[in-house]
């Protein structure tokens, strides 16, 4: 059972959102991709790596967004779905900041080509 927590399902919507207003139905692409990242993770929880204290970090193969998960028995809780790109941006940190992260862990650090990687918030 995947079960997604009140802030990534926030993700979610913002996400889709964003690339519908930048062309229709490119939201619903992004759906898609998410849709198969979560289906692999069902299917294979502990294929992703973990990255801090039993959380797990999946990406998204063509949308630049990252799947940060907990498997607790036959429950995969999903905690943020955020932007990669987002976090190049300072404004990103005051939301999640405002939003909250994953039980007090740091979000990712991400380079300027997308990709994500564990490491400290910024001060």
């Amino acid at each position: 059972m995947v079960r997604f927590r009140a802030e990534a399902a926030s993700d979610v919507v913002l996400a889709k959102e964003w690339y519908d207003a930048q062309h229709p139905g490119l939201g619903d692409e992004d759906i898609r991709s998410l849709d198969q990242i979560i289906e692999l993770v069902s299917e294979f929880p502990e294929a992703f790596p973990e990255i801090s204290l039993g959380l797990r970090r999946a990406l998204l193969s063509r949308f630049p967004y990252a799947l940060y998960y907990r498997v607790s028995g036959e429950v995969i809780e999903c905690h943020r779905v955020p932007s990669c790109e987002a976090f190049t941006e300072p404004l990103a940190w005051e939301r999640v900041r405002r939003v909250g992260w994953a039980e007090g862990l740091s979000p990712p650090a991400c380079t300027r080509s997308g990709s994500c990687m564990p490491g400290p918030a910024p001060p």
